[in-house]
């Protein structure tokens, strides 16, 4: 599924203007080998495995997520929300995950690639989107979050328990 979307990326959107404007790091199992399945696409380097795959997104102006198909989680967006780094992603890529319209969502290649843009150019909007995500995270999906949720879950299966 990663590797799949990737290829979409690398053959659809990834083009010398962007490739003026930024590098992309494939970060994770297995990704040098998949940037090397690419071909030689130049801007696209694959640093495989990391053990602080956190600090790598941190340190990124963008998160992309090009994901065309497949199930699972998302932890690639969550991680993103979690350390202000935007967003831009399929409508796949981010199924299932409550962004509020803080990530740009974007389903062609030419879509995909104005959102990037609009992603290098910064501006108040940007801002913006990165603070409502963290806001978002913070409420939902952080520890706290979902500490309260599992107590209340909890609680009424003990009260179910004994009435």
């Amino acid at each position: 599924q990663s590797l799949e979307g990737l290829k979409w990326f690398a053959g659809q959107v990834w083009d010398q203007e962007l490739r003026a404007k930024a590098s992309l790091h494939v970060v994770g199992k297995e990704s040098d080998e998949a940037v090397r399945a690419l071909g030689d696409v130049p801007g696209i380097a694959g640093l495989g495995a990391k053990d602080d795959l956190l600090s790598e997104i941190a340190t990124s102006r963008c998160s992309i997520v090009p994901l065309l198909h497949g199930g699972g989680t998302r932890l690639k967006c969550l991680e993103a929300m979690a350390v202000r780094t935007p967003v831009v992603t399929t409508s796949k890529g981010c199924e299932g995950i409550d962004h509020g319209g803080a990530f740009w969502v974007a389903d062609t290649p030419q879509a995909f690639k104005r959102a990037i843009l609009d992603v290098l150019s910064g501006g108040k909007e940007l801002e913006q989107r990165i603070v409502k995500a963290r806001e978002i995270f913070d409420a939902v999906y952080s520890l706290p979050a979902n500490r309260t949720g599992l107590e209340n879950v909890l609680a009424s299966a003990a009260a179910a328990r004994a009435g």
